[in-house]
């Protein structure tokens, strides 16, 4: 390993620019040499929403690379990297909306589609340049003795200390940017829907925006689907007809309460000296109420888990796997939480 000098920063982020700057060449010329072959409108709006997207998703990406080595002392970008990474344009032609709410919202994505190309631009521009700053710490705080020995000196009296803390608070304040964008729009886009349109969209964006959220971790899922493949007379499938709904329901406000938390405690903790004790609290009672609602999934999943299995023969049970018994929730072992001082 050999420390990077401040000359080698400047000089492989300058080549980096350059690279960036060939690449968006490429894209433009792509979409140009495509626009020839369209011309009627409707298909030339359509490229052009493609194009859009294209570039957003091209800068979107550009800002999310971490510069290898990079010693990160605070996150780049902070909480809400997935949420900023949404492109309401293409989350809208994904998700299936009525052909007469696609159209109402036409209007209001338009706009959006200009506003969010141009805060990816600044976004990538501030990532860029504060990702330059702090290698440029790094590489004035790393240096080899006369032995050939690493040597970091890293202070938090020193002037590139605050000035690396500043760039990271620039980078998080760009990705804030994008997602309270990405947010007001949702609220203008639900506002021309119906509530059952508007719904549809609103859980689409929530689950792009907290994919872990809806990661699916317990079985209990999976087992009812199985359950329902079997020969099963009327009255067992009724009963797990029944105790689906229930379930998906239940799961579904757990879910709900989940993207609440993650949306009002999702500040960033910035590097340590920077860190207030109101905010700490603020981030530790968020983490124990995610540690909170996600027992009550688990807890959910084993008791839905044994209700099938009571509707269920043992036969039956053994074919779909993963109905043994249950341990009841007082012998399940405790949560624990954050202790707050």
């Amino acid at each position: 390993f050999e420390p990077p000098t401040p000359q080698d920063v400047e000089r492989d982020f300058s080549a980096r620019r350059r690279h960036l700057e060939q690449l968006a060449a490429i894209e433009s010329t792509y979409f140009e040499n495509l626009e020839g072959y369209f011309m009627g409108k409707p298909q030339q709006e359509r490229l052009a929403d493609a194009k859009g997207v294209r570039r957003r998703a091209w800068l979107d990406s550009a800002a999310s690379v971490r510069v290898p080595g990079m010693m990160m002392l605070g996150p780049m970008g902070g909480r809400g990297s997935s949420e900023s990474s949404i492109d309401l344009v293409r989350l809208a032609g994904d998700t299936a909306l009525e052909p007469t709410s696609v159209e109402a919202i036409g209007p209001v994505l338009r706009q959006y589609a200009s506003n969010a190309t141009a805060l990816q631009q600044s976004r990538l521009e501030t990532v860029l340049e504060g990702q330059r700053q702090i290698a440029l710490f790094h590489a004035r705080a790393v240096t080899r003795d006369q032995n050939g020995n690493v040597e970091v000196s890293i202070s938090s009296d020193d002037d590139g200390f605050e000035t690396m803390q500043k760039a990271d608070q620039r980078i998080a304040a760009a990705t804030q940017t994008v997602v309270d964008l990405n947010r007001s729009t949702l609220e203008q886009l639900e506002s021309v829907l119906a509530p059952d349109q508007a719904a549809v969209l609103q859980a689409a964006y929530d689950r792009a925006a907290f994919p872990a959220v809806f990661r699916d971790r317990g079985p209990a899922r999976q087992r009812l689907e199985s359950a329902l493949k079997l020969e099963l007379d009327d009255v067992q499938r009724a009963a797990v007809g029944a105790i689906q709904s229930e379930f998906a329901t239940a799961a579904a406000d757990i879910r709900a309460k989940m993207v609440a938390a993650e949306r009002a405690g999702g500040e960033r903790l910035g590097m340590a000296p920077d860190i207030d004790g109101g905010q700490l609290q603020r981030v530790q009672a968020r983490a124990n109420e995610m540690r909170k609602l996600r027992f009550e999934l688990s807890e959910l999943d084993a008791r839905t888990l044994q209700r099938l299995a009571t509707v269920l023969s043992p036969e039956q049970a053994k074919a779909i796997g993963g109905l043994e018994p249950q341990p009841d929730a007082d012998q399940s072992g405790g949560i624990q939480f954050l202790q707050m001082n």
